[in-house]
Parts: C-alpha cells; structure tokens; sequence
C-alpha cells in the first residue's frame, strides 16, 4: 500500500488538532479524567470521522499521524489498539463493527496467559473491552469493573476485572508478533509527539525569558540544549516514519525498522523532555502548564512499553540472529541515486580485508575521494563542496 501524501496527512493531522480541540481542550484540564467522561468523548469523536475504522483501509500512517498529535495533547486514546485488535479479531464482524462504530472500546495487553484481571491498564475508564496477547491466542473479554492505580500517570491507569469471553482467535504466532510491534511503534509516535510539544514550549520560553538584559536562548548551555531536543526529535520523527513506510510497502525488515525507531526514539523523548523541562524552569512544573502534563505522557509511554517485548528481541538480537544487516532507508530519488554512486566507488577499491577499504594509507582511495568531491561534502559550494 502506497499510504497518504505528506499533504493528506497535514490534513488528517489538522483535523485530529481541530477535534481535541473541542474534546481534550487542555492536558491540565482533561488530565483529571477519573471516570473517562472526557476520554469516551473523544474515542466517540474518533469514530465519528473515521480514526477507529482505520485498519480496514490499513491506513497505518494516518494512525501513527493520529497518535503524534494526541501526544501534543497528552491524550491518551489508545488508537493503535484499536487499530491491532481489528486487525487480530478480523474474523468476527459483529466486533470489527463494533470498534469501527466505536460501541466496542478496546484495550489491548499482553499476557503470558489468560488472566482473571489485569493491572496498569491506560484507557479502561473509557475502555469496553479488554483483548488479551497470549503467546499463541487472543481472547476478546469484557471489562466487568475498573479501579483506579494511584500513580504518575494522569488520567491514572487503572486496574480490571475481565469479565465473559467474548471471542478467542489464533491468528497465529506471526500476526501476534506483528500486533505487538505496531503498539511499540504507536508508544514510540505519541511520546514523540509529547515531547515535541514540549521542545516547542521551551524554545518560546528562551526567546522570550530575560535574564541579565537578554533572552535566555542567547546563552550556549541553553541554546545547545534546544538545538539537541529538535535534532532528536527530527530524528525520531524520520525513523517513525521509515517504519510506517517499510510496513506499508511490506518489506521484509519492517520489524527491524520498528525496533530502530522505538529504540533511538523512546530515550530521545525522555532526553528532550528533560532538556525542556531544563529550559522551562520552574515554570514547567507548575500544574497550570501543560508542561508536567506531557511529561507524564512520555513516560506514561516509555513505561508502558516494558510491557510488550517481541520474541525476536531488540534490534541488536534481530541483527545477530538473523545475520541481517541495517536496512536502507528510502531517502527519494536524488538520495538513491547517489547512494548508488558511492557504492560504485567504493566497490572500486574493495578487497578482502574489509579494514583495507578506507585505510587512510591508501593514497589511491584518498585522491579518488579528493576528486570526486566526497571529502568536501559539507563545505559551502563557494568553497569547493
């Protein structure tokens, strides 16, 4: 599948910012939402313009689109849940229905088996039902009663008592596997998402705080600070989006590539939450700033994640496992084209000894270099680059 235009997706973005708008105005204000009022609110608003019905067009980029933007409000919809739990209960129509048309809420938790209750559950005060991630099944179960666990996270997650069955699926090994690293992913996005916003906050606050007669952004410890959350976060951003494309166009290490994003991404939230939070002083942890509110949301995430481990591990395992190599990002024509160059270059100059290749005693390999223009490649073209 081709997925959307980067110009479709501002637009689904646009329109997501526009509904939580109205549904989840303030992360300060919606963040106290111990019964799910708020939260049921908006899961109706997803289904009314069509976020819970995603899957049927498997329309995982506007879903990880969704999930950046409901990080920038610090909502916790879990829409990448219901994006799986479709995906999983494919052959129920009467549920697949159901969580298109928003009467079935589902949370999704994995399991090492079936359980009578589960804990630290994110959503359930809003949630109908509860699909559980056995090793080999899944089990669709009712949620008969919700409490509340006191903790960091805010709206707080909370414990529940699963009720009937309503449906169990083997989907097989590989869908399981498949479902988990999509809600890896979707963590990943929203506490992005998060801490982006709150990147933005504090790069406001260094242009418009003054100390010693100029804006605290003129100062190196805090401008270096604001360049190293953006770099991050584009850097995320990129990796995100190289996973969403190698799972829409069905590459064989788009597993890979979720874990390479959910691996540089998660700690780069947590970093640029903090430089922020640096940045912002004491006026980020005041509960009137949405500040303390997206810092839950990114390690309500990154917490959360510890939950969901693939069997084929972290990247590091996939790669000795597998003997598989880094993928190559798509980076568009031009790119591709001179990716091809250098491979053709270097080829020129390879032997057996892998160490031999950009040996700096090797003068031939070093005036090849000089000439065709790589040495200089980050000069100004004024200067020869």
């Amino acid at each position: 599948m081709a997925g959307l235009s980067p110009a479709e997706l501002q637009e689904f973005a646009d329109a997501v910012d526009g509904v939580l708008s109205t549904t989840w105005p303030q992360p300060r204000i919606a963040g106290e939402d111990a019964d799910g009022g708020r939260l049921s609110a908006v899961w109706a608003a997803a289904a009314e313009y069509g976020w819970t019905d995603l899957y049927s067009d498997e329309a995982l980029d506007a879903v990880v689109t969704a999930l950046g933007r409901l990080g920038r409000h610090a909502c916790p919809l879990p829409l990448m849940d219901t994006y799986v739990a479709a995906r999983l209960l494919a052959g129920d129509s009467a549920l697949t229905t159901g969580i298109a048309d928003g009467s079935v809420r589902p949370v999704v938790v994995t399991a090492g088996r079936d359980v009578p209750s589960v804990r630290y559950v994110e959503g359930a005060t809003a949630a109908t039902h509860v699909v559980l991630l056995l090793p080999t099944e899944v089990l669709a179960r009712a949620i008969d009663e919700v409490t509340e666990t006191p903790g960091l996270a805010k709206p707080s997650w909370s414990d529940v008592r699963l009720g009937a069955q309503v449906l169990r699926a083997t989907p097989g090994v590989e869908a399981i596997e498949n479902a988990k690293a999509l809600l890896r992913l979707g963590l990943a996005a929203r506490a992005v998402g998060a801490a982006e916003r709150t990147v933005e906050h504090s790069l406001v606050h260094a242009k418009e705080r003054i100390a010693f007669g100029k804006p605290i952004g003129a100062f190196q410890a805090v401008s270096h600070r604001a360049v190293d959350g953006a770099t991050d976060m584009t850097a995320a951003r990129g990796l995100i989006r190289e996973a969403v494309e190698a799972h829409l166009t069905g590459r064989d290490s788009w597993q890979l590539a979720v874990q390479l994003a959910v691996q540089f991404a998660v700690p780069a939230a947590t970093r640029a939450q903090f430089g922020a939070q640096h940045t912002l002083a004491a006026s980020g942890y005041f509960e009137e700033h949405d500040a303390p509110w997206l810092f839950r949301r990114v390690h309500a995430d990154a917490s959360l994640l510890d939950a969901i481990t693939l069997r084929a591990g972290d990247v590091a395992d996939i790669l000795i496992s597998t003997g598989a190599g880094l993928p190559s990002f798509e980076l568009g024509e031009r790119a591709e084209q001179f990716r091809r160059e250098v491979r053709e270059f270097t080829a020129r100059f390879r032997t057996d000894a892998a160490v031999e290749h950009f040996d700096n005693r090797n003068r031939e390999f070093q005036d090849a270099a000089a000439a065709a223009g790589y040495v200089t490649l980050a000069w100004p073209a004024a200067a020869g680059g």
